[in-house]
């Protein structure tokens, strides 16, 4: 009976670990860059379980109108969001254990445990319109960014 233990142990840190991660375990590790090119791409939310997310908006097809909405998340690693240089772009960035960094913003934001910003970057006028939402677990080296 004792040994079952570590197998107990071991099934209780994974139920854990997928109980605070808020991506499907299937969504994959490593590295990789999303370069979104269509408005179907646009609507998806880009996950990864472990590893470096780059999601490319540089290119996206976005709205000037209304701010276009993108979802991110990451379990373990780091997420980076490239935008378009003159765009406004409102980000809604939660990160369980890490920082959050971002051009245009004063670097000395919130780093350490259950970090949650919102902020906007002011862009060009008449310039497209984003609203990101991204939450990063783990951050390994502990970070987040959003650049331009």
């Amino acid at each position: 009976a004792y040994g079952l233990v570590p197998v107990a142990i071991v099934l209780a840190g994974l139920l854990a670990a997928t109980d605070a991660i808020d991506v499907p375990l299937d969504a994959g590790t490593g590295e990789r860059v999303v370069a979104v090119r269509s408005a179907d791409m646009l609507r998806e939310r880009h996950e990864m379980l472990a590893g470096d997310l780059t999601v490319d908006l540089t290119a996206a097809p976005l709205p000037r109108a209304r701010p276009a909405r993108v979802e991110a998340a990451v379990g373990v690693g780091e997420l980076r969001v490239l935008v378009p240089a003159d765009a406004t772009v409102a980000v809604d960035a939660e990160v369980r254990l890490g920082d959050v960094t971002a051009p245009r913003r004063d670097p000395s934001g919130d780093t350490g445990v259950a970090v949650e910003e919102s902020f906007t970057l002011e862009g060009g006028r008449g310039a497209p319109c984003l609203a990101v939402g991204g939450a990063v677990r783990a951050a390994v080296p502990g970070e987040k960014r959003w650049r331009s």
